[in-house]
């Protein structure tokens, strides 16, 4: 009888700590949508994020509006360019809520506590009470989630899905039901409209099914073709579309090829996004506008190279590429695995670092990702040398391992990301679950020695994980230049020019702030200072071609505005713009602006020939 009371004030003293968790976390997010509303990128947002919204408002309204200064991706009628899991949900909550910018954050908020609850289940069934504790602790409470769920990037989603795929595979490994597998081969389907990288986790997954299959003397490979094929109707659903809308065949999403070419060649730092020959890709717009310059770079006939065609060159001359540098490939791939492992955020979409040191809420919350990187790498080991005398442990601890290591092997390919790591981090915090009850059992058995062992390891790990091996530097200027853009959207020009200034303060030769604070100054009529902005640009750029024709555009201005208009010194200026023009259109022949521009000019000369 005393021995059920225990037992019944544990479960007790577990339900009232697991509540605490979700009522804080809730508190927590309920401050930071409150805090966030002062951001101009909540209602402005840029890059991923306004792609995003874009497309999940032209589903939920069938009107398809870009933004001034965006290219048109032309969605409607091409292959997906982003995997679309996360637009249509986004869609969803438009079509239910309406189109302001609170739904998809509360929404996002509400999935991250559901992600957390469903760690404390899964650690608690797998391991025991104290892992699932530590991983609703970790998902309820640590800041990244938090911030994630406040951005319009598809993280909260993709953070619950592969808890909900985890418990599947769990459920069809034990049982070894057709139904089980099946539904564990949907989770990976959907989560792969999220996270197009884990298409490559299933044969990792459909291996593990074999293996458990092997242990318990089922037969194994119906099973794993019932499994693969549940993968295969949602990633099928979206390749069909594909094919009906643009006639190719497009699995889940067009930009594989530029995601392995940006990570693989010469110019890559593991983290930056340029491809050699075609500069920097910009944003998910700007898809289009990439094609035509892989036409012109590679010689191609213009229309004739599509969507699927340009991914699958770049993959093809990426492989060239590895091929011709394998010193250089693995050097660079390395470097990738370091920053995946380091404790600094890597800047994707915005600077996370700077997010976070700007945001009272986020800034006050302990933790960073040496916590969870190194409860990873103590399950890692403690599964693979202590786990294997409990079956049910052992079991769930080699799922974790399979899912973990497969999906970070799976990610080496590509440019790092801070963001690209969330998924995972609820899977770190399961795999440190599983060490901390084995901790918890050394204590209860009073093996002092090798519990003091473990935790002077811990202390190692996280004391060496802590540093930065790659020697990443985070970006300021990037902070400013991302808020800057959300002012400009906003019509707060001041405000924009005096974030795109803080930004040329941090970097003297970002020229898209200072392009963007050049466009300003001309909006202000204020030319001369537009001709200093542009005139500083080139100092390092000489070759930007658009930097060069703004340049032309900012003298024109001046010359033909009092009191400069008609004279000699006039005329001259008029002459110079003209000579911009013509630099300009050396570099790039087909540069509209630079082309219209010049005309206008040589007819206020009279040279209308």
């Amino acid at each position: 009888m005393p021995k059920k009371t225990t037992t019944g004030r544990r479960r007790t003293l577990e339900a009232w700590t697991l509540g605490a968790i979700l009522l804080a976390g809730a508190l927590l997010r309920g401050a930071y949508l409150r805090e966030i509303r002062e951001d101009p990128e909540y209602l402005f947002p840029s890059g991923d994020t306004a792609y995003h919204e874009y497309w999940a408002r032209g589903i939920a309204t069938g009107k398809w509006f870009v933004t001034a200064g965006r290219e048109d991706p032309q969605i409607q009628n091409r292959p997906f360019y982003r995997p679309p899991g996360y637009a249509y949900f986004l869609a969803g909550i438009y079509r239910v809520c309406g189109l302001g910018p609170l739904a998809p954050r509360v929404a996002q908020a509400v999935l991250g506590l559901a992600a957390a609850a469903a760690a404390w289940a899964l650690g608690r069934s797998w391991f025991g009470p104290a892992a699932g504790i530590l991983a609703a602790a970790g998902l309820g409470l640590y800041w990244v989630f938090i911030y994630y769920e406040g951005e319009l990037l598809g993280e909260s989603a993709a953070v619950l899905l592969g808890l909900v795929l985890l418990g599947l595979l769990g459920w069809a490994g034990e049982k070894g039901r057709g139904l089980g597998r099946i539904a564990a081969g949907l989770g990976l389907g959907l989560l792969a409209l999220f996270r197009p990288n884990a298409v490559l986790l299933a044969p990792f997954l459909a291996g593990w099914l074999l293996w458990m299959d092997r242990r318990r003397g089922r037969g194994v490979l119906r099973a794993a073709a019932i499994f693969l094929l549940g993968a295969l109707l949602p990633v099928g659903a979206a390749s069909l579309r594909n094919c009906l809308v643009s006639g190719e065949l497009v699995p889940v999403a067009a930009n594989a090829g530029v995601s392995i070419a940006v990570a693989n060649n010469d110019l890559s730092d593991g983290t930056t996004h340029v491809i050699p020959g075609l500069g920097d890709v910009g944003t998910p717009f700007d898809w289009p506008v990439l094609i035509r310059k892989l036409e012109r770079d590679r010689g191609i006939f213009p229309g004739d190279l599509s969507d699927s065609g340009a991914s699958s060159l770049l993959v093809r001359e990426t492989l060239e590429w590895i091929w011709r540098r394998p010193g250089r490939f693995l050097s660079l791939t390395g470097r990738k695995a370091l920053l995946f492992w380091g404790p600094e955020e890597v800047r994707n979409v915005r600077e996370d670092h700077f997010a976070r040191l700007n945001s009272r809420l986020l800034s006050s919350l302990p933790g960073s990702f040496p916590l969870p990187a190194a409860l990873a790498l103590l399950g890692t080991v403690w599964i693979l040398i202590a786990a294997r005398r409990r079956r049910r442990e052992w079991e769930k601890g080699t799922l974790l391992l399979v899912f973990f290591w497969g999906s970070f092997l799976t990610l080496l390919p590509f440019a790092v990301a801070g963001r690209y790591r969330v998924p995972l981090i609820p899977v770190m915090f399961l795999l440190g679950g599983c060490w901390l009850e084995g901790m918890v059992e050394l204590a209860r058995n009073r093996r002092w020695r090798p519990l003091a062992i473990w935790a002077a390891g811990a202390g190692l790990l996280a004391a060496g994980l802590n540093l930065n091996l790659a020697g990443y530097r985070h970006s300021p200027e990037k902070w400013h230049y991302d808020r800057g853009l959300a002012y400009s959207d906003a019509g707060k020009m001041e405000e924009a020019a005096g974030e795109f200034e803080q930004a040329l303060r941090c970097r003297r030769d970002f020229y898209q702030a200072a392009n963007n604070l050049g466009n300003i100054r001309m909006f202000q009529r204020d030319f001369a200072g537009a001709e200093r902005v542009y005139r500083g640009v080139l100092e390092y750029y000489p070759l930007l071609a658009l930097t060069r024709s703004n340049l032309g555009n900012a003298i024109y201005n001046q010359a033909v505005a009092a009191p400069l208009a008609g004279t000699a010194r006039g005329e001259e200026m008029i002459m110079e713009a003209i000579g911009h023009y013509r630099e300009a259109l050396k570099t790039r022949p087909d540069l509209v602006e630079a082309q219209n521009n010049l005309g206008v000019a040589l007819v206020r000369l009279g040279r209308t020939e």
